[in-house]
């Protein structure tokens, strides 16, 4: 699946939120041992900055959380023939 870190306006790939929680946290300015630590400390910092919860319990709560606070998206990757597909409406 695609997201996209909205602040710093950056789209990655990952197959699951293991995937993309492993490379948010090797992107972080801060070294972290493992991904439980770099949520953990992420969480903290949120909830103390800006008031907001994220569930650092799990990879995907975590990314389900900054979806749903908007700090990213998930984009529907589109394959290639999407891009000839039109709608039968459309068609004249």
């Amino acid at each position: 699946m695609k997201y996209e870190i909205v602040k710093i306006k950056k789209s990655v790939y990952a197959d699951n939120p293991e995937e993309l929680v492993t490379w948010l946290r090797k992107t972080d300015p801060e070294l972290w041992i493992n991904n439980e630590q770099y949520m953990k400390r992420y969480a903290e910092k949120l909830r103390k900055f800006t008031g907001l919860y994220v569930n650092e319990t799990t990879e995907e709560l975590f990314v389900k959380g900054l979806i749903e606070i908007g700090y990213i998206k998930a984009v529907e990757k589109k394959s290639f023939w999407d891009f000839f597909k039109t709608n039968k409406a459309t068609r004249k």
